[in-house]
């Protein structure tokens, strides 16, 4: 009888249910859900409060809305807005084949593509504190993502047809698969795959997969560094395999890498000198202002005088110097980080200073917000602040992003009056005109959003006799002069000029309210060619 309750008796705490360290990492688990679903809720909730379902005036957006649109109605990879459904050859495919896959069940509209992008911002949310929370802790990493869940520079970008804040996504899920997986296991080739796949989404996305194949060299995974730059280059070879056959070019993105000024073609290729002195420029730019806006928006916001320039200025360089700190506390974790922000920033300190925006910074903001909570904590443990204290100073210096949401949010949304009366005159065309009529504007990707009909654009020359020509050879059946804003645009430079000299081609068709958008016939006399 004894033995029977002896045994009666060690079986007791089986039936119980887990043990101690079960419990723990149960509890730890809901925990981890829990953090999750609010910080994802957090950047859902400003994103809907935000959201403007109008397409943005960057024509980007609007020339991924008609590579996504081609791609999902089997039409290839071009520009079906050009009458020669020209093949592009500007970006990678991934972005808009990505959209299309989407499209395809919701439609694709440009709202739809909105709410996409939208819900790759919100995943970036989540997967901000997922890696943090492996570099800094739970705390400090909650706080590193609702820094970016309520940043306001980064949620203008949420809800726009631009391949940014996706890249944010992948290249946050690469750089977790990546650093978490073990040498040689599928959670790691996950993540090469997905270096790949960043690459194939944006451009710059290259820099990802050099600081991947450094970063696993010096940790001796060789074998992984050859699978990975292997598949780069053949994913990289065989695209511009394609845009030689189909175009008979490599990348656009070359050119203007090398230009002196995108804009103005006729200053050529951009000197040593040129380059040092945008490198400086871009850099300060950068460095001043426009990469720590994207963290905290309400300190570092646009400066008008002289004596907002300097606070902002100090409260940027203040924001960098942290996160440098930050970085050398993290070095040997965040090593991969480090890499590949060098190498990402490479690239945009030599990008033209014409297309230098706060938005090429947006993939870097997160790891960015890690840096810098983790050189605060260090800093404020210099001066003898621990745990509690710690959480506390960085939440209220993420709380600063709520001032410059609110603005956002209750910011007026719509069009300047430029921009108004210019699809103003799209939608005056796209009731007026033949269906297979041709139109030649200054921004035909957005025109094309509202016009439903073809359209191209002039060339960049101030050879009056090339433009001629080309007027001449292209032979649209409108051409519209816009006023977008008060300074001098390309229109007046490049073409308004010869269209004086062609007034016997032309035949006013429509005239908006001020500012005028004025909307041409052009017409070719019979028997007039370009020929000389």
């Amino acid at each position: 009888m004894a033995n029977k309750i002896k045994g009666t008796r060690s079986k007791r705490p089986e039936s119980r249910g887990p043990g101690p360290i079960a419990s723990k990492e149960n509890i730890s688990r809901r925990r981890l859900a829990v953090i999750l679903v609010a910080i994802c809720g957090i950047a859902l909730l400003a994103g809907i409060l935000s959201f403007d379902d109008l397409p943005s005036a960057i024509g980007d957006n609007a020339e991924f809305v008609i590579l996504t649109r081609a791609l999902a109605e089997g039409q290839g990879f071009r520009y079906i807005n050009h009458p020669e459904l020209r093949p592009a050859t500007k970006y990678p495919p991934g972005f808009p084949a990505f959209l299309a896959g989407w499209s395809f069940v919701f439609g694709d509209s440009v709202t739809s593509m909105k709410i996409n992008v939208l819900l790759c911002f919100v995943a970036a949310a989540g997967f901000t504190f997922l890696l943090a929370r492996r570099l800094v802790g739970d705390h400090l990493a909650a706080i590193a993502a609702f820094t970016i869940a309520i940043s306001s520079s980064v949620l203008e970008y949420s809800h726009q047809v631009l391949s940014d804040v996706p890249y944010m996504l992948f290249s946050l899920l690469a750089i977790y698969l990546v650093l978490t997986g073990p040498k040689g296991s599928r959670t790691a080739l996950a993540g090469l795959v997905l270096c790949i796949w960043a690459y194939f989404a944006r451009t710059v996305g290259a820099s990802l997969v050099f600081a991947s194949v450094v970063f696993l060299l010096l940790k001796s995974r060789r074998k992984e560094a050859v699978i990975l730059i292997c598949g780069f280059l053949a994913v990289s070879g065989l695209w511009a395999i394609r845009n030689y056959t189909a175009a008979g070019e490599g990348s656009r993105y070359l050119k203007v890498l090398f230009s002196a000024n995108p804009y103005d073609p006729d200053q050529g290729m951009i000197t040593f000198s040129g380059l040092i002195s945008r490198v400086w420029i871009n850099g300060t730019a950068y460095l001043g202002s426009m990469m720590p806006t994207n963290i905290l928006p309400t300190l570092v916001r646009p400066a008008r005088d002289f004596g907002e320039i300097a606070m902002t200025s100090l409260m940027s360089v203040l924001i960098i110097v942290i996160a440098v700190f930050g970085a050398i506390a993290l070095r040997k974790k965040a090593l991969l980080i480090s890499l590949y922000i060098v190498f990402y920033m490479m690239i945009y300190l030599g990008w033209p200073e014409v297309w230098r925006s706060e938005r090429f910074m947006i993939p870097l903001a997160p790891l960015l917000a890690i840096y810098l909570y983790a050189g605060l904590r260090w800093l404020l443990g210099f001066f003898g602040a621990r745990g509690l204290a710690v959480t506390v100073i960085c939440g209220l210096l993420a709380l600063t992003n709520l001032v410059s949401l609110y603005r956002y949010i209750g910011r007026t949304k719509g069009y300047p009056a430029g921009w108004v009366r210019y699809f103003d005159a799209a939608k005056w065309i796209d009731g007026n005109s033949d269906e297979d009529a041709v139109v030649l504007c200054r921004k035909p990707f957005l025109f094309y959003l509202y016009s439903n009909r073809k359209t191209i654009a002039y060339p960049f020359t101030r050879d009056k006799n090339a433009m001629r020509e080309y007027l001449l050879e292209a032979r649209p059946d409108y051409i519209v002069l816009e006023k977008l804003s008060s300074g001098t645009s390309a229109t007046d430079v490049y073409l308004i000029p010869v269209l004086h000299e062609m007034t016997d081609h032309l035949r006013e068709a429509h005239f908006t309210e001020e500012p005028v958008t004025a909307v041409y016939r052009f017409t070719v006399p019979r028997g007039e060619t370009n020929e000389p």
